[in-house]
């Protein structure tokens, strides 16, 4: 009964403990990230994932789903969880930059209290287990991770591959399929979050070894120092290589399929005639000591470490080989007492190979805080279980362990929050990557954009010239150099620096659609066009292109082809509140009241602030009050008097302009019952018919027109028309002979005529 209420006591001070412990960690992550919820957006990425990606920003929807799972959404690597996250952060915060910033540390306090909980587990050692996780939770290195929204992929896919650990060590206890299936269940979780996990099946087989000791055939541990509290099935060298044949398998899956999502991006992986493989390797085993000064000595942290141009130093590379196979030899010689520095090195070693930069994709630093985030829990592990080891010598060790602790723990977390700190904005952020790095024109870039969006023109203008005096052939900055360029009245300038960039890369198309901008500013119209165009060939569904395209053919009054790009943009992006004003505006000016009326209130609906919108709205209300008591007058006018053509054809013009065409119609057919050859009328029937899809009626009323004036080539070619609209290609192209055959000779319509867009796209529009 006494060892029974023993063991009780010891279970139950055990649990309270965890749950202190657990208490701790959270309050460290929240005191140090907590003032992110006041931080901002940054440019680097998070407009990429999420300010200005028009399939995250608006929230969950079912096209969001399929885009994110898409292979070719031609926006990064296939991460779709990652993606889902982002989707659930607007649908609930909006574009709350605060809120994001929060639930990146929830995520961090989450993968904190799992790293200690499993490896408590696994371990049975409370304390080392818990400075393990207070060390991932306070280490400056991970500031990055947390303080970067557009990192979720790295928290999210921790948190998966912690989970996966903790299965897995639930399975080795009592190995079964279910409990396995769990495994596999946050393996291919972690995977849809981030491939990073790609190397997790190579430490569960290390954590096989210690400290699970399932694979005890590989060298006798005698470290008694560290008893297990709970016994795992030992397993032969077969079995446990088999347990991890379908993890592998999922790992060769998910860098396939990044593999391919990246090519998707055309030129998005970087070759080996770009950076030579000699570099990427020395540059490789410099990174691994650069990270490990970073984990004892974390200074001059920044967002982004410009890589190499040249080889580096020789002595530097071969220095940096022979410390790390020293290291290497070292934990080898003390497998046997010391196994936790074997797993932590390994696990150090092994985890940071996919982002060692012998593969590269993109804009690729040297090296990467956010990368350390799962890498330096092997050296976490070896600081804890090491320290532990020396410290068992000394006779006041709980005072020494106490104090080495709290002086750790102290020193990292004044750092962790003064790093915290320039994440405020775009502009701190850089500034200080700027005075921590050298020749880093990605620093200079992005604070470019940062200060040019705070209207600091000229200060923007000063950093894009830095940008290009340290990397020349830079397409982003010649880019955005020119915008600024152009925004301070420098057209001409602009237009130079935007060409400039076209002829690094010819197939961006916001450079494109910038330059075309510039010129339509000139008056050289189509060279705009053109370029317009090549924005819209590279980028179908570029919305600002299409927006921008139809504001120059308003200005040209040409109505119908800005309509077209104005509904385009909308299809887009249904949220553009400016196209939803300017389609208004031109109906409008066609007196088509209910699809301004309507136009106007979307605009609002989306920004309420509107003004040009609410004026607009305003003026388009004040016109229906006038149909509507027009309306009424000849209304009380027919109550008194016979009802003539003349008032039934204007009561139909009148219901029209408010788009009320079924009373439309009704009035015309009146003035038709009375007048059946009045061709005016007859007109308007088919244009409304044709404007309501109804095209069997316009048809039937257009061939009116055409008996009763057979040497009109109008009616001809609006039939050429109204054919192509419906996709009889071949009945258009009779039509248009007969035209041709009546004198029709108007061939910059027959070019340019919407209606005809189906005969053009299949080549049938030929000009001699």
């Amino acid at each position: 009964m006494k060892y029974t209420l023993n063991v009780l006591k010891r279970i139950i001070f055990g649990r309270i403990r965890i749950l202190l412990l657990s208490i701790f960690i959270i309050i460290l992550v929240s005191v140090l990230f907590w003032p992110l919820k006041n931080y901002e957006f940054i440019n680097l990425d998070d407009d990429l994932y999420i300010t200005k990606n028009e399939n995250v920003m608006y929230g969950l929807s079912l096209n969001g789903f399929y885009w994110a799972y898409s292979i070719s959404n031609k926006t990064a690597y296939w991460h779709p969880l990652t993606w889902i996250s982002h989707m659930l952060d607007c649908e609930l915060y909006g574009l709350d930059a605060g809120m994001h910033h929060l639930t990146n540390v929830f995520f961090h306090i989450v993968n904190s209290l799992l790293l200690f909980l499993v490896l408590q587990r696994m371990t049975g050692a409370l304390w080392r287990s818990a400075f393990v996780a207070a060390l991932f939770a306070v280490h400056p290195i991970n500031v990055d991770s947390v303080a970067w929204i557009a990192e979720r992929k790295n928290l999210l896919s921790t948190l998966f591959w912690l989970l996966t650990m903790g299965a897995y060590g639930w399975y080795s206890a009592r190995p079964g399929i279910v409990r396995y299936m769990l495994v596999v269940a946050a393996f291919m979780m972690g995977l849809l979050a981030k491939p990073m996990l790609v190397t997790l099946p190579f430490v569960l087989f290390l954590f096989d070894w210690w400290p699970l000791r399932r694979a005890t055939f590989l060298v006798p541990m005698d470290d008694e120092s560290v008893p297990l509290h709970r016994k795992f099935t030992q397993s032969s060298c077969l079995r446990l290589i088999l347990e991890k044949v379908p993890l592998l398998f999922l790992s060769f899956g998910s860098i396939y399929i990044s593999s391919l999502s990246l090519s998707k991006h055309g030129g998005f992986i970087i070759t080996d005639s770009l950076v030579p493989m000699k570099l990427r390797i020395a540059n490789a085993l410099v990174s691994y000591v650069k990270y490990i000064e970073k984990l004892f000595w974390p200074h001059d942290l920044a967002v982004f470490y410009q890589y190499p141009k040249v080889m580096l130093p020789l002595w530097q590379v071969y220095g940096a080989a022979l410390f790390l196979f020293g290291v290497s030899v070292l934990v080898v010689v003390s497998l046997k007492k010391k196994p936790y520095f074997t797993v932590g090195w390994c696990w150090f070693l092994g985890t940071l190979v996919p982002v060692s930069g012998l593969i590269q994709g993109g804009l690729w630093p040297s090296m990467a805080d956010r990368w350390a985030y799962v890498p330096f829990i092997g050296l976490f592990i070896m600081i804890a279980w090491g320290g532990h080891a020396v410290v068992l010598r000394y006779r006041h060790r709980r005072i020494v362990l106490a104090v080495s602790i709290v002086l750790i723990l102290s020193s990292l977390m004044m750092v962790t929050r003064h790093q915290v700190g320039y994440w405020k904005n775009t502009v701190t952020l850089f500034e200080h990557a700027l005075e921590v790095t050298e020749d880093n024109y990605v620093a200079h870039y992005n604070l470019g954009l940062a200060l040019a969006k705070e209207g600091r023109l000229d200060e923007a203008i000063n950093q894009y010239k830095r940008a290009i005096g340290i990397h020349h052939n830079y397409p982003e900055a010649h880019s955005n150099f020119g915008i600024a360029l152009q925004k301070n009245g420098m057209i001409i300038d602009a237009i130079k620096e935007l060409k400039l960039s076209l002829q690094i890369n010819s197939e961006n198309a916001e450079t494109h659609n910038n330059l075309a901008i510039a010129l339509a500013d000139l008056g050289n119209i189509d060279e705009a066009i053109t370029h317009y165009n090549e924005a819209l060939r590279i980028n179908p569904d570029y919305a600002d292109a299409h927006y921008n395209m139809g504001n120059m053919f308003a200005k040209q009054d040409k109505k119908e082809a800005a309509m077209s790009h104005f509904m385009k943009t909308i299809q887009i992006d249904s949220f553009y509140f400016s196209a939803h004003n300017n389609l208004g505006a031109i109906f409008l000016k066609e007196l088509k009241l209910d699809k301004a009326i309507y136009h106007f209130q979307e605009a609002l609906r989306i920004k309420p602030d509107y003004a040009g919108a609410r004026k607009n709205l305003q003026i388009a209300l004040g016109y229906e009050k006038k149909v509507n008591s027009k309306i009424a007058i000849i209304n009380r006018k027919l109550e008194s008097n016979k009802g003539t053509p003349a008032f039934y054809n204007r009561l139909g013009d009148l219901h029209e302009k408010k788009g009320d065409h079924g009373s439309a119609v009704e009035y015309y057919q009146k003035v038709l019952d009375i007048n059946p050859d009045f061709i005016p009328v007859l007109e308007k029937l088919v244009l409304v018919c044709a404007d309501e899809n109804d095209y069997e009626n316009a048809a039937i009323y257009l061939n009116r027109i055409i008996a009763l004036m057979p040497d009109n080539p109008a009616g001809y070619y609006n039939m050429a028309c109204l054919s192509a609209k419906q996709g009889q290609v071949e009945e258009s192209i009779i039509w248009l002979q007969k035209a041709v055959g009546k004198g029709f000779d108007d061939w910059e319509l027959l070019e340019k005529d919407e209606d005809l867009k189906n005969l053009r796209d299949l080549d049938y529009l030929t000009h001699q």
